[in-house]
């Protein structure tokens, strides 16, 4: 006779058991390994950072230092080290400067410094911002100055443009050019004020010929023909569209 020994069943799920008990010991042991490195690398940062920090209370921050620190934080290149140093360096010498002027100005002329050093190509390009925080300078006292810096062909612009817009709506109000509404009610508000409301008579485009044919002096453009329209002054053909700034916004 042959003996036949069968298999224990219960050894099956004990070896999944164990396997899995390993295999979460194993995942435990590294996480703790990834905790330590990353506890070593926080403290390290930790530690550069104080070292920068004591570094730049120690050492002045003169132009020149600060040029190198950023060209340095920049990653460029010799040949474009020697190219931009230069301008750099005169940026910050020339901030560094208006800084100390800054302090040694009293409230009585401090509105000189802001005069000088605002104008047009500061607003044009916005660095309002910028130049405030690079010189120590008022921001609310520059935005003044900022504002205030239009040059005298500017203003006349603005005038000419406000002379424009009137001449325009005394056209388009001509009952030749628009008809107004027989009903009392129809009316739109505009800037407050309650306008009868009129339609046009033709289109904006021929309208806007006949009124450089009227008015050869004035140049302008048909876009700003069709933006000046006040709302209550409608257009001929609901679903007509001159050019994309013909809208019903009022300014």
């Amino acid at each position: 006779m042959v003996a036949i020994r069968f298999l224990n069943r219960s050894a099956g799920p004990r070896t999944r058991l164990a396997n899995d008990l390993k295999e979460a010991k194993q995942t435990i042991t590294d996480l703790k390994v990834e905790n330590i490195e990353l506890a070593r690398r926080l403290k390290s940062e930790q530690k550069k950072r104080q070292r920068m920090i004591k570094r730049l209370q120690r050492s002045p921050q003169t132009p020149r230092s600060k040029t190198e620190e950023l060209i340095k934080t920049a990653g460029l290149t010799a040949m474009q080290k020697k190219t931009v140093r230069k301008e750099i360096l005169f940026g910050n010498i020339v901030a560094q400067q208006i800084k100390e002027k800054t302090d040694e100005h009293t409230k009585a002329t401090i509105g000189q410094l802001h005069m000088t050093i605002a104008g047009k190509i500061i607003r044009k390009y916005r660095c309002n911002r910028a130049l405030c925080y690079n010189t120590g300078l008022n921001k609310s006292t520059a935005s003044k100055f900022l504002k205030a810096s239009q040059t005298q062909q500017e203003r006349l612009t603005d005038k000419i443009s406000r002379k424009h817009e009137t001449a325009i709506i005394e056209f388009l109000e001509r009952d030749d050019y628009s008809r107004a509404h027989p009903g009392k009610r129809d009316v739109v508000e505009c800037n407050g004020e309650e306008k009868q409301a009129r339609v046009l008579t033709d289109y904006m485009m021929n309208l806007h010929l006949k009124f450089l044919s009227e008015k050869p002096e004035l140049k302008v453009s048909l876009a700003t023909f069709c933006r000046v329209r006040p709302p209550y002054i409608q257009l001929s053909y609901p679903g007509e569209v001159v050019c994309a700034h013909d809208t019903k916004t009022w300014r």
